[in-house]
Formats: C-alpha cells, sequence, structure tokens
C-alpha cells in the first residue's frame, strides 16, 4: 500500500468512525427491545472486536491501493440490512430469554458491519506514515465524537431504527468521496426508498410477545426507551380483572377499564381511567404500594417514576394537594398528554396540584427545596438499556445509601418513604435488600434505633418498605395491622421477638447482610460507586446450589460471566485463528514492547470511559447526557491530543512527559465526588459544561497514546499493533462491568491508569534505547 495518505482519506475516516458510533450506541437501543437487556452490552463488545480484527488480515497480507472500495460497500450494505435482519428475523427465531440462536444471529449481523467500518478505518490508518498518523488518528476521533454528539438529538425526533439505517450514508458518502459514485449513488437510492417505506425498519417481535398485529396507540422511540402504548395489558391472562402489582387477598375483582404504557416490551404500567371526581379508583387501596397513604394521608407527596399516573391517582385519591411528579422519560408526559389520552386519563400529569416534572429523581431531589409528607417509588426499574453504551440494567442510583440518606433529608417531620419491590418468587432478594439499604442509610443519619423507623407490608408477590423520620408509635403499628387486615395484606416488619421469622426479610432484617454471604448472595448496601442493586449474586463466584431458582436480574450476572468467557474466546478465535492457518507473522524489532503497550493502552482506555459514563449519569441526570458528555470530552480532547502528538519532533518530550497521562486520570477521577457533591444541584447545562470541562484535559493526554507508540515502535508491525489494541479493548469493555461489581468505578478506574503506567514504562524502556522516530 503506499505510504501517503491522500487529503480526502482525513475525511473518510471521520465518516467512518462517526458511523460506528452511530451505530454503536443505537444498536443498545434495538437490542433493548428484541432482547433482554444484559444482551445489549454486547454492542461495545462487538463494536471493539469488529474495529481490531481486520488488523489482524492486514498483518498477515498487506493491503493494496484498491483495498478501500470493498469495506465501504460492505458497510454500506451491511448497516440497514443488519437492522432489518434484527428485526424481521423474529418472526422465525422468536427471541426468548434461552434462545441461543438468535444471539448467536444478532452477534452475526452486528459483527458484519463492525468489521467493515473497522477494515475502512485500519486501511486509512495503514496509510498513514510517521508523524502523519496523529493527524489521521485525530480525524478518526473527530469523526467519532461528531457521532456523539449526533446521536442524542436524533433519538428524539427519529425513529432508532431508521438512525441506524441511515448510518448506512456516510460509507456512501466516503465512497463518492473517494471516486465511486457509480455504486454509491445506486444504492443510496436503495436505501432511502427503503428508509422512506419504513416497513422493514418496524418492530415485528419484542423480548416478550409478537407486535405485528397489535393496534399501537401510540409508539415513539427515546433515548432511553421505546414508548407504546395498547389498549389492554398484554401481560393479563383474564382482561376483566384490574392489573396490580399486589393486591391484598381481600380484594374481590370489578371489571376496571386500563390501558397499557409499556417500555420496550417489559417494563411497563396500567394506564387508569378516571374522571374528575377520581370515582370507581376504590382498587387502588387493595394495591400494597398504597399502604403509605392509608397510613398517614399525605398532603405534599413526591413520586419518582409514575409512568402511566397510576401512584398519582392514588395521591390524590387518598387527599394529597399537593403532587411532584418526576418522570425521567419526557415521551410519557408527552403522550399521556395527547388529547386522544387526556379524555381517558382525565389528563393525570396536569391535574389541579399535580406537578408534571421531566428528569431523573436523585439529581431533581438534590435542588429542590421542598418538604414531603411521602415520598414514593413504586418498582421503578433501570431495566431500560439506555444509550449509555454500557450494561444499563445493572446499575440504579435511586437505591444506593446516599440515595436513602437523600430522600430522608426531603422528609417533613412527620414524612414517610414508601418503596415497593418483590418480596416473593424468584425476585425476592429486591424487598430484601431494600430493607437492609434502609437501615444502613439510617444508622449513617445517626438514627437510634433504625429498625423501629421501618415497616415492610406485603401484598401478593410484591412488599412496600415504608420508613418513617419518626419511630412508630403503638398506636400507628396498631392502625397499620388494622389496614393490612382490611385490605388482606400482611405486615412482615415489625415481628415480635420470639415469633418464627418466616420470610426472608424478616430474617434479613434481624440478622443482617450477611446471612446470605456464604450461599454467593450479595446483600450489602450498594453505593454511589457500587451502585448495583439488582444485582446481588457475587460475579466472581458461583452461588451456592442451595440457592433457589435465579431471578431475571440474577440471571443478568450469570450472563455476564458467561458475556466475558464468550467474548475472549471469541476475540481469541479471530484474531490468532488467521496465523494458525496463514503461517508464521513476520516480527521485526520492538514487536513484543510494541505489542505489550498497545495491549495496555486498549485495555486502559475502556477501564476509564465506561466507569466515567455509569458515574455521570448520576450528575447529569440520564444515561444519554452522561454518554454525550463524557465520549464528547475523551474524542475531542484525544482528538486534539493525536494531532498535537504528530507535530515534529515531539516524540522524545511526549515519551519523557507520558507519566501525566495516568496522573491527569488520578486527579480527575479524585475530583468527580467533591464535583458531584457540589454540582448535583445546578442547571443540567451548568453541570453538563462543567463535567465537560474537567475530563477535557484528561482526554487530551489519553490521545497521545496512540499516534506515539505508533511513531516510536515503526510503521512494519503497525497493522498488527492495531490489531492488539483492538483485542485489548473488547476485554476491557467486558471486564470493566465485572470489576466494578466487584470493587467499585473508581477503583475500575485506578487499575486503567495502572494499565497507562505499564505502558509509559515500555514506552521509557524502549525509548532509552534511542529507538524514537527520528526528528
Amino acid at each position: 500500500m503506499s505510504g501517503n495518505s491522500r487529503p480526502r482519506d482525513f475525511l473518510v475516516i471521520a465518516l467512518l468512525a462517526c458511523a460506528v458510533i452511530l451505530y454503536e450506541v443505537a444498536i443498545i437501543r434495538v437490542l433493548s427491545v428484541v432482547l433482554w437487556y444484559h444482551f445489549a452490552f454486547l454492542s461495545i463488545s462487538l463494536a471493539m472486536l469488529g474495529l481490531g480484527v481486520p488488523g489482524v488480515w492486514y498483518a498477515l497480507r498487506p493491503p493494496g491501493d484498491r483495498s478501500l472500495a470493498p469495506p465501504l460497500i460492505a458497510a454500506a450494505v451491511s448497516i440497514p440490512v443488519s437492522v432489518w435482519a434484527i428485526l424481521q428475523a423474529s418472526r422465525w427465531l422468536p427471541p426468548t430469554e434461552g434462545n441461543g440462536l438468535f444471539v448467536a444471529f444478532v452477534v452475526v449481523c452486528i459483527l458484519v458491519p463492525m468489521v467493515s467500518l473497522g477494515a475502512g478505518v485500519c486501511l486509512l490508518l495503514l496509510r498513514a506514515r510517521g508523524r502523519e498518523i496523529g493527524k489521521m488518528y485525530g480525524f478518526d476521533l473527530l469523526g467519532a465524537m461528531v457521532g456523539t454528539l449526533l446521536v442524542l438529538p436524533l433519538m428524539f425526533v427519529v425513529p432508532t431504527p431508521l438512525i441506524l439505517a441511515g448510518a448506512g450514508f456516510l460509507p456512501l458518502v466516503a465512497l463518492a468521496l473517494s471516486r465511486q459514485h457509480w455504486v454509491a449513488l445506486p444504492l443510496g437510492a436503495v436505501l432511502a426508498t427503503a428508509m422512506v417505506v419504513g416497513a422493514p425498519f418496524e418492530v415485528t417481535f419484542n423480548k416478550l410477545y409478537p407486535e405485528a398485529n397489535l393496534e399501537h396507540l401510540f409508539e415513539k422511540w427515546t433515548p432511553t426507551a421505546r414508548i407504546t402504548i395498547l389498549p389492554f395489558s398484554p401481560f393479563k391472562r383474564d382482561q376483566s380483572v384490574p392489573w396490580g402489582w399486589g393486591y391484598g387477598v381481600n380484594y374481590e375483582p370489578e371489571p376496571v377499564e386500563q390501558w397499557w404504557i409499556d417500555q420496550d416490551g417489559s417494563a411497563g404500567t396500567p394506564i387508569e381511567q378516571a374522571d374528575e371526581e377520581l370515582e370507581g379508583l376504590e382498587h387502588l387501596f387493595f394495591d400494597v404500594t398504597s399502604v403509605g397513604y392509608q397510613l398517614r394521608p399525605p398532603k405534599a407527596v413526591g413520586i419518582i417514576g409514575p409512568g402511566g399516573g397510576r401512584d398519582i391517582l392514588t395521591a390524590l385519591k387518598a387527599g394529597a394537594s399537593e403532587v411532584d411528579a418526576v418522570e425521567l422519560n419526557g415521551a410519557i408526559v408527552e403522550a399521556l398528554s395527547l388529547p386522544s389520552f387526556r379524555e381517558f386519563t382525565g389528563d393525570v400529569y396536569h391535574r389541579p396540584g399535580v406537578n408534571a416534572i421531566v428528569s431523573e429523581g436523585r439529581s431533581y431531589f438534590s435542588r429542590v427545596e421542598s418538604f414531603y409528607d411521602l415520598l414514593q417509588i413504586s418498582l421503578v426499574d433501570s431495566w431500560a438499556a439506555t444509550s449509555a453504551g454500557a450494561y444499563a440494567l445493572s446499575e440504579n442510583y435511586l437505591y444506593t445509601v446516599e440515595a436513602f440518606r437523600q430522600y430522608y433529608q426531603r422528609l417533613g417531620d412527620n414524612g414517610l418513604i414508601s418503596i415497593s419491590r418483590f418480596l416473593a418468587g424468584a425476585q425476592q432478594i429486591e424487598g430484601t435488600r431494600v430493607a437492609l439499604l434502609a437501615l444502613e442509610a439510617l444508622r449513617g443519619l445517626g438514627v437510634e434505633e433504625p429498625r423501629r423507623h421501618i415497616a415492610v407490608v406485603g401484598g401478593g408477590r410484591i412488599g412496600t418498605l415504608l420508613v418513617s423520620r419518626q419511630a412508630w408509635s403503638q398506636d400507628e403499628l396498631q392502625r397499620l395491622e388494622g389496614i393490612a387486615s382490611d385490605r388482606g395484606f400482611e405486615v412482615l416488619w415489625p415481628s415480635p421477638e420470639g415469633t418464627a421469622d418466616d420470610s426472608l426479610v424478616t430474617r434479613s432484617i434481624r440478622q443482617g447482610p450477611d446471612m446470605l454471604e456464604a450461599y454467593g448472595v450479595d446483600l450489602s448496601p450498594p453505593t454511589d460507586d457500587r451502585p448495583f442493586f439488582f444485582q446481588a449474586l457475587s460475579v466472581l463466584r458461583a452461588p451456592s446450589a442451595e440457592v433457589d431458582g435465579l431471578g431475571p436480574n440474577e440471571f443478568a450476572v450469570v450472563m455476564l460471566r458467561r458475556v466475558v468467557v464468550t467474548m475472549i474466546l471469541l476475540a481469541s478465535a479471530l484474531y490468532f485463528l488467521p496465523f494458525l492457518l496463514a503461517g508464521r507473522l513476520e516480527r521485526h524489532d520492538g514487536f513484543w514492547r510494541g505489542s505489550g503497550y498497545f495491549a495496555a493502552i486498549g485495555l486502559a482506555f475502556m477501564l476509564v470511559e465506561l466507569p466515567w459514563i455509569q458515574r455521570f449519569i448520576l450528575f447529569v441526570g440520564h444515561p444519554s447526557y452522561a454518554t454525550t458528555v463524557v465520549i464528547s470530552a475523551i474524542l475531542l480532547g484525544a482528538s486534539l491530543g493525536s494531532m498535537q502528538a504528530g507535530r515534529p519532533a515531539r516524540v522524545g518530550s511526549a515519551v519523557r512527559l507520558a507519566f501525566l497521562l495516568p496522573l491527569s486520570i488520578v486527579v480527575t477521577n479524585f475530583l468527580l465526588t467533591p464535583l458531584f457533591s457540589l454540582g448535583m444541584g445546578w442547571p443540567l447545562v451548568v453541570r453538563c459544561i462543567t463535567g465537560w470541562l474537567v475530563l477535557l484535559p484528561a482526554g487530551f493526554f489519553m490521545g497521545f497514546a496512540f499516534p506515539i507508540g505508533m511513531r516510536c515502535f515503526g510503521d512494519p508491525d503497525k497493522a498488527w499493533f492495531w490489531a492488539m489494541n483492538g483485542v485489548m479493548s473488547v476485554v476491557g469493555s467486558v471486564l470493566s462491568l465485572g470489576l466494578a461489581m466487584a470493587m467499585g468505578f473508581s477503583n475500575v478506574v485506578l487499575i486503567g491508569s495502572g494499565a497507562y503506567v505499564v505502558a509509559w514504562l515500555l514506552l521509557r524502556a524502549w525509548a532509552s534505547q534511542g529507538r524514537t522516530e527520528p526528528a
């Protein structure tokens, strides 16, 4: 291949990098609909895998001058075809939890466009020689940053499958720039026609039920979830029985008109029909989620995750005069405010006294000065994999020690926190863990005898935890027993001394979080640095055989272990099998040190970037905003750093100062905790800009690592070094979450900075022998 880059090559690599980011982030949303959320994590690993694999091919067989057009054509075709295949294949391969064939099919669908785009990027990097590599890599990062800035706004206005299909236009533009108009124009016309028709990119089957013949009253893709409204619940066996979380045994069902609002086909709530007088809603008080309203009828209420408005109606029915309803997904509020739904719901989000707030719950309550008689969180999950580009279901900042302290501080003198979770069946650990979490938070606040401040009431499979600012009086406990007796609930705590501890939650409150540790179950209270409330199994060890069946959250941990092993095996096969087939790879001077160096920086980058994205979700209040802020700051900084590294006579000084890279990461990581504490109440724009500026210097130094390594270790093994960087990025993407679950995000970033130290030592050792590029 010629060693001279053409001016248009810099724009071409930027277009390809932009396509990679658009596809990588947007495909997570599609996978969240057709597969369970823990599989959505595959997209990051597969993107890294696809980008690096072509380096192996070109290390074994150097490409020619005409090698760029085929991967561009393959990318332009495979991007929209992969989206169509994933959405339509569910017709004959239902995407159920155990359908490994469908998962394998999805892996192939994603790998083909990623490998095609990766081949184009690798070819263009190989064209750049010496000092030119910094500029070429800088444009690569710049294109990726543009993709990061584009994807979030697009997700608010364009259905996600069309964003993915439209990403196919970017390699077509690259083809046109490469003077391949005869291919680009007809392919572009076909793609545009398919997008206008739209039918090839519609959902036919989600993870739980077919949609092809369902009547959709509303449908909208958002960065957080795909919202659909149906005239009935697809999960009810008897449509004449009102849907509820946990009815008491004394409830006698009567027909009630309900619609259903669903997020990604699995996280849904009913939409109650309501008139101005709130007649016909008596069934709400037979649901155990309402027990707090009946025990202490509130005036001022705060609700996190009101969804279809059921909890809002319960609050109003109980006599509340002021309701702050904090909903993360603005599309839900928008949908229920449409004329076609206002009449049915009684305009639930705009009823007198109701204040609809589109925000993340923690973020909102950190900046509000109101005090509440009752704060309610009813089965609000993080089961919707977001565009955060990570294992999104695994964290939820609503259920941490710091979150409980925040809720407690927003209570009035006689206020209550009401949190409902599962207490029976495969997910019974949730209710138990939330009770232990509340006790730990109360201890941290200096509350004496915290057990006298909590109560647990069960109804069906659901339990409601009540946390009182004041210790329970005997009269209130008797009134609670009376409500439970009337509705058919069961008071699980307080439990008189000497009585049999029949429930897991009662035993755990008495014995503490270590009760199940010997069985491989972790009930320790989650923190903001380790917010894995839903994952109670250790990622490092298998649970005891005595642990009864796994719920979907526990199964996700098992799947994470399998994903780690599978991706490492797949990466090893794709990277190293070609050498067994093709024979010995020619190795030049510095091969082994260079391999170690690029492996270290590939691993380090992922161990730094992904935990920072997760941490920023809390600060900026939305997973999508966190993705945009973190990735764009790192990529812009890295682009500037890479271009700086390509300047003449910079190699020697850059090697000597390379220790600034791990140092900048450690300092930034240290600054994030006080920044988050100080700035949680700032306006969103100020939080985003501040976070962006804090991350930019670390990104700048991270951008030096790749081009300086290429300049120091030379051009002959450049394709192999790109491959090593890619394979360790795959490993880092799957290891980052497992390590975070075991030791927290901050410590994972420190491990990443340690990997950069290893890379610096390898680079210094090589440079000490005078092996740097001549000025």
